[in-house]
């Protein structure tokens, strides 16, 4: 079944399939989600009406700050979060106005993937949620980016889905680096035929160069000869994540 523009089945040149919800793991994702909708939606709103060019403040209708009556719990904040997650998952916004959009008392957002667009030959819209038909008087539709003849708005996330699979897949590129370090720093290696305790020699060894106050320290092996077997970062290509 079609999410917005993406199918569940598609994957990117990453491997990694994208939706709304794992694009937000991503942080730059996130930072975006959290400006529109957790720093931008709880700032105040003041209204008024224009009067012969002049602004005269007025009060603001009920339903600015409670969307809902019915749900005194989901307010402004919510009511933005919800429409802001619309638009970034399926690039479309359908709010359901009562009794219409002119003379609102009640707003309501629609699940998009509910709502289906009908485009009769005179270029008007009817949404059918279900199999009720609405019209655009009763409907808010707000798409985020349209093709030309077009009434469906494109997704964000899928037209964006090639770097966002890419940000996830070098984000868990790191988390596997740096959980899996089982490889060996490095082995000593003893000349043929020499007679060594080997677990005293790599004791005395780790005892001399590991912790954070011998960093940078001088190693000594008489006779022998250390072998570096570990990547560094630096060879991995992951300072950037640092």
């Amino acid at each position: 079944a079609a999410r917005g523009n993406l199918r569940d089945s598609d994957t990117t040149a990453s491997g990694r399939s994208v939706d709304f919800e794992t694009a937000l793991t991503l942080p730059v994702v996130q930072r975006a989600f959290n400006l529109m909708s957790g720093d931008i939606g709880p700032l105040p709103i003041d209204t008024f009406r224009r009067v012969d060019g002049r602004r005269i403040p007025m009060d603001a209708p009920p339903w600015v700050e409670l969307p809902d009556p019915a749900n005194p719990n989901k307010r402004r904040p919510q009511f933005v979060s919800q429409c802001v997650v619309s638009l970034m998952d399926d690039g479309n916004l359908f709010v359901r106005a009562y009794p219409d959009r002119y003379r609102p008392t009640v707003l309501r957002v629609i699940e998009p993937k509910k709502v289906r667009i009908e485009t009769n030959s005179d270029g008007v819209d009817t949404y059918i949620v279900g199999s009720a038909p609405l019209t655009a008087a009763e409907v808010v539709h707000v798409p985020w980016l349209v093709a030309a003849g077009k009434s469906r708005g494109f997704s964000p996330i899928t037209l964006l889905q090639e770097s966002i699979a890419s940000g996830l897949a070098a984000m868990e590129f790191g988390g596997y680096f740096f959980a899996n370090g089982t490889t060996m720093t490095g082995v000593i290696e003893a000349p043929n035929g020499a007679t060594i305790d080997a677990e005293k020699l790599k004791t005395d060894f780790s005892r001399g160069n590991s912790g954070l106050s011998k960093s940078h320290s001088v190693g000594v092996l008489i006779g022998a000869t250390f072998k570096q077997t570990q990547s560094t970062v630096a060879d991995s290509q992951m300072t950037e994540f640092l």
